[in-house]
């Protein structure tokens, strides 16, 4: 990765210092510390790639030199009279701390990007089976107001929809998750509904998300649904 070159007070414009893996190197010579590039950025003759590579710079070199920050001294002369490199590598732990550091915060990011996501798809799901349950409700208060009228008798499952019940049941309730008017059967959003073969007792179920039961009622005195 390019990190910065020599600009043109220097008899090495254009030359490079790149980074790799784990330390600086000036392109045609060899390793450079962090405090090199910092002695060379103090006399103005780099040329940054990026602005905010010198305070990464200045972050290395104190990695470098346990947590302390350097000069760049006297060393031996490179060509053109800069200064030569003190070979120096950044500790292996550091890497390791940095590397589960940034993944803990991509991590971190994204369970807090999806937070907003989780809690409105719950709450529309709880949104959705309080309607399938009300819906349900309205189901049993015809099937009881149909009892009342036929002697005990609730209706058969054939007569348990808009058109059979339009008498006790004025507004049929509508499946939340289709946005069609609830059906017998079962599936999200729907119903289920049983009745004893003498038609003295039933059963009704209404189901939620991905099918799953939220409210199950029971009426009559006769056998077993």
């Amino acid at each position: 990765m390019l990190v910065a070159t020599f600009g043109p007070t220097t008899a090495w414009q254009g030359r490079e210092i790149i980074w790799d893996v784990d330390h600086f190197i000036l392109v045609g010579h060899g390793a450079v510390p962090a405090a090199g590039l910092l002695d060379y950025d103090r006399r103005g003759q780099l040329v940054w790639a990026d602005p905010g590579y010198r305070a990464w710079v200045a972050a290395v070199d104190v990695w470098e030199h346990g947590g302390r920050s350097t000069v760049m001294g006297a060393g031996v002369a490179l060509p053109g009279g800069a200064p030569a490199q003190r070979k120096s590598r950044v500790p292996g732990w550091v890497w390791v701390v940095a590397a589960v550091g940034a993944v803990a915060l991509i991590v971190a990011i994204v369970l807090v990007s999806l937070i907003p996501t989780v809690i409105r798809h719950t709450t529309q799901t709880l949104s959705q089976d309080m309607q399938v349950r009300s819906g349900v409700s309205s189901l049993q208060t015809g099937i009881e107001s149909y009892a009342a009228e036929h002697h005990g008798r609730f209706p058969d499952p054939g007569e348990l929809d808009p058109v059979g019940m339009s008498r006790y049941i004025t507004v049929w309730p509508t499946n939340p998750y289709s946005g069609m008017p609830m059906a017998d059967g079962g599936g999200e959003g729907n119903f289920r509904y049983d009745v004893s073969p003498d038609g003295g007792a039933y059963k009704l179920i209404g189901y939620g998300r991905a099918g799953g039961v939220v409210i199950e009622l029971n009426g009559g005195t006769t056998d077993t649904v």
